[in-house]
C-alpha cells in the first residue's frame, strides 16, 4: 500500500519545489530519466540531507508493476545489502481529484552522488583495479538478490546506466 498524500491537489513542477511528506523536490535538478519517470534531487526537511526522488505517472496498466517494485525495494531495505540502493519512502498523489483515477508516485531513495557507471566511465579512465572493484561489488549485489529466501530476485536490466556510483573508491 502506497502512502497517500491526503486531500492534496496536484503540485506544479516548477522552481519553487514541492513538499512531498517531509521531503522537498528541487524541480530544477533532474538527475536522470528512465522509462518510468524522472529522478530529481531533493532534501529531507527533517535532517537537511540530500536524497533522490523519482516521480512517475504510470498508466493504469503499469501501476501494479510500480507497486510491486516498491514492495521489493522495501523488502531489500531490511537488512539490505551495502551495494543496493536504500529505499526511504513512497507517496501516491491523485492527479485530478479522482475524476480519472490517474495518479503520480514519488519514490524517495538515498542519493548516489557520483551518477551512473555509464557517466563515470565517460569522465574517468577506469583502470583494471577499478573495473575489478566495481565488478566484484556488482556480483555481490546480484548474488544477494539471487539468493534471497523465500523469493529470489532477478534484476533483468543490469546495464551501466542502471548502476549508480556513490563515492570515488
Amino acid at each position: 500500500e502506497l502512502n497517500k498524500l491526503c486531500n492534496s491537489p496536484p503540485r506544479s513542477p516548477y522552481p519553487s519545489g514541492a513538499d512531498i511528506g517531509p521531503y522537498k523536490i528541487d524541480w530544477l535538478t533532474a538527475l536522470g530519466r528512465g522509462s518510468y519517470g524522472i529522478v530529481y534531487k531533493g532534501t529531507n526537511l527533517e535532517t537537511n540531507g540530500s536524497i533522490a526522488i523519482k516521480r512517475t505517472k504510470p498508466p493504469a496498466d503499469l501501476m501494479q508493476k510500480i507497486i510491486d517494485e516498491i514492495q521489493i525495494m522495501k523488502t531489500l531495505n531490511n537488512p539490505g545489502h551495502v551495494n543496493i540502493i536504500k529505499y526511504i519512502a513512497d507517496y501516491e498523489q491523485d492527479l485530478d481529484g479522482g475524476k480519472t483515477g490517474r495518479s503520480q508516485i514519488f519514490i524517495v531513495t538515498e542519493l548516489c552522488t557520483k551518477g551512473t557507471l555509464e557517466e563515470y566511465a565517460k569522465m574517468f579512465t577506469l583502470k583494471k583495479e577499478h573495473i575489478f572493484h566495481i565488478s566484484r561489488q556488482l556480483a555481490g549485489a546480484l548474488s544477494y538478490l539471487h539468493n534471497l529466501k523465500p523469493h529470489h530476485i532477478v534484476h533483468r536490466d543490469v546495464k551501466p546506466e542502471n548502476i549508480l556510483i556513490t563515492y570515488e573508491n
